[in-house]
């Protein structure tokens, strides 16, 4: 990622912070952040496992998953886990949590908010949707994304898209969760 793209100094602030990695290296030793590449669910509960990390320095996990497809023992197993124990993600009707699944803008906003309220921040912050040209995509999510833009967590797209249903890549994940801590003073 160059440094003159509008999402450096967001990937710049979710690395030197600890939420973010890098995935692997190129030849010369530099770190490859791979910022284009759409985020998946349990990456984002990895993201916000490791910002209760960070500022905790230990997660407490009080029983096991209640989703089908999470994997014991694979590298999002905890991070899963913990954000099912405390109502800041949920699964299908199915049973599945959707591991592998690309994530949505509003999913995003979604488990942003139920993580705000786990920590029992101020999430009463609103914004008027219909100013975005694709409002009524919004749908299930609309007191998700009203306090997400409210709370200047995520804005819209050019040509005054919000683009709710559209797919959140790693720029956009560590974007919005650098938002989040800001307007949370974190």
């Amino acid at each position: 990622l160059e440094e003159g793209h509008w999402a450096y100094p967001f990937v710049e602030s979710a690395v030197a912070k600890g939420i973010m990695a890098g995935k692997g290296t190129t030849e010369d030793g530099a770190v490859v952040f791979d910022p284009f590449t759409e985020l998946t669910r349990e990456q984002l509960a990895q993201i916000l496992y490791n910002v209760e990390l960070v500022e905790n320095g230990t997660v407490e996990i009080t029983g096991e998953c209640p989703f089908s497809d999470v994997v014991a023992g694979e590298w999002y197993e905890k991070a899963v886990t913990w954000a099912a124990e405390n109502n800041i993600v949920s699964g299908y009707l199915d049973g599945t949590f959707g591991v592998g699944k690309f994530i949505e803008r509003r999913e995003v906003a979604t488990m942003l908010y139920n993580y705000a309220k786990y920590k029992e921040y101020d999430v009463t912050q609103t914004a008027d949707l219909s100013r975005f040209v694709d409002v009524d995509q919004v749908g299930w999510a609309e007191p998700y994304m009203t306090w997400a833009v409210g709370a200047e967590v995520m804005s819209g797209q050019a040509g005054g898209v919000l683009n709710p249903q559209g797919t959140a890549d790693r720029a956009t994940a560590a974007t919005m969760i650098t938002n989040f801590l800001n307007s949370y003073g974190k």
